[in-house]
């Protein structure tokens, strides 16, 4: 009974937490800030959902989700985000040839 309640709860927390994460992502890829990744974002929060109750029971589902979803934004995109500080936003699409 504990595994079906641990793959039941870590399935509706990853789900509670993909959610805001993949928002997060859109709204940094409208504004051109990224490329966007919605892919990682999901498996990441997904793996590392089904992680926590093993590794880090310890933590709160309030700060382990916090951290996740800032987290899985900044290190997913972490390459994208340099390259916009360096070049500016929408650095990846070819400027118009005037």
């Amino acid at each position: 009974m504990d595994i079906i309640q641990y793959i039941l709860f870590s399935t509706l927390m990853s789900i509670l937490l993909t959610v805001p994460g993949v928002l997060i992502d859109i709204w940094l890829c409208k504004i051109g800030v990224i490329r966007g990744s919605k892919k990682a974002i999901i498996i990441g929060t997904f793996l590392l959902v089904f992680i926590k109750p093993l590794m880090f029971e310890d933590i709160s589902w309030w700060v382990y989700g916090t951290i996740l979803l800032l987290g899985m934004s900044l290190s997913v995109h972490r390459i994208d985000l340099r390259e916009t500080i360096k070049h500016g936003k929408w650095w990846w699409k070819p400027k118009d040839k005037k």
